[in-house]
């Protein structure tokens, strides 16, 4: 298991070779590699900013505050490009290499598969807390931070050789959603509020003295040849989301169900930084790349869940789905390529008056 994690790692850091091609012909397929991964992740990101709201009530009579709110979102693997058919290396396929490497192992063989090509998982968990303002207002706020000394001890624990590498982790979320409400909720009626939100994602995660030999505890031998990378490796992302939401709750004894549809604009940067050194026998040659992706996309996203009531104390358990995701161009919109491909489950605690 501890050689599927470290070529996980190293799907973020190299690509394939052939000592038929010249060296330089490495750095194309790694920036085919990176450009994919981000382009991969980037997507899945909005989704994971978003996941662990658990207020299930459409209006806030005074305040609420949220114990760790746990989410779990998914996505279709983080990089197809390793898929077969998907790209033309020009140099040895990297899929290959990870076979090579990983041998008659088939269970680490495939968890990478399905990690790289049919299924990602993303962890979130968040605290929060919401407020009555007047004239039927309201305010939540929620967010998340995940030291990066944490994820250093367990990326020490499941590959040894790491603390050489010099690894740096960082991530934040930050969320604040103001809501007006419509309609109160009554015996008659259910509440409605309306509300505009507002959400921020940073992520990295790089090596300043990145080798491929301390990653993996050893040489990588390819056809009788030990393959080193040297140098400096870094991936930077953040997340931007604006959005409106409609939600719509309503009280029956102590269950109280709801739904909520959200319209979420994303504007994402992601910045790749390489400064590497491969070497093979004698031959050496310089990696250095810094790409940087910009992504604008437009998603229709749907929460549905319900609170169990336990006087103050409200449990939530949800599911928010993305209906549509279509790339935001106004010179070419085209409703024919909106497809959805998110998905969240979050649960946890509140206590609210």
């Amino acid at each position: 298991m501890k050689k599927c994690i470290s070529l996980l790692l190293l799907v973020f850091f190299t690509a394939s070779f052939s000592f038929s091609v010249d060296l330089n012909g490495f750095a194309t397929d790694f920036e085919a590699l990176m450009n994919n991964v981000t382009r991969k992740i980037s997507p899945a990101l909005q989704m994971n900013s978003l996941s662990g709201n658990i207020i299930g009530d459409a209006t806030i009579d005074k305040f609420v505050f949220t114990f760790p709110a746990i989410g779990i979102s998914t996505s279709d693997g983080i990089a197809s490009i390793l898929e077969p058919g998907a790209y033309e290396w020009s140099l040895i396929s990297f899929p290959e290499l990870i076979e090579s490497q990983l041998g008659l192992e088939d269970s680490d063989l495939d968890i990478m598969n399905m990690i790289e090509t049919r299924l990602m998982v993303y962890p979130s968990i968040k605290i929060g807390f919401g407020f009555a303002l007047p004239k039927n207002f309201d305010v939540i706020m929620t967010g998340m931070v995940i030291p990066g000394a944490a994820v250093s001890k367990v990326i020490e624990t499941a590959v040894d050789t790491s603390k050489d590498l010099d690894i740096s982790f960082g991530f934040l979320n930050f969320g604040i959603e103001a809501r007006k409400t419509i309609i109160k909720d009554s015996r008659k009626t259910p509440a409605l509020s309306l509300g505009l939100l507002y959400n921020y994602e940073g992520f990295n995660l790089g090596s300043n003295q990145f080798s491929l030999s301390g990653l993996t505890g050893e040489k990588m031998d390819i056809e009788g040849e030990e393959l080193e990378l040297e140098g400096i490796l870094a991936f930077d992302t953040r997340v931007h989301n604006f959005g409106g939401t409609v939600h719509l709750s309503k009280h029956l004894l102590f269950f109280t169900p709801y739904i909520k549809l959200s319209g979420i604009w994303q504007h994402s940067v992601a910045n790749n930084t390489t400064d590497l050194t491969v070497t093979i026998a004698s031959d050496k040659t310089n990696i250095k790349t810094n790409p940087e992706i910009i992504i604008n996309q437009f998603s229709t996203i749907v929460t549905t869940g319900f609170d169990i009531d336990i006087f103050a104390f409200k449990f939530n358990i949800n599911a928010m789905i993305d209906l549509a995701r279509f790339d935001l161009d106004l010179g070419g919109f085209d409703f024919g390529v909106m497809k959805g491909r998110g998905f969240s489950l979050n649960t946890g605690f509140r206590l609210q008056f």
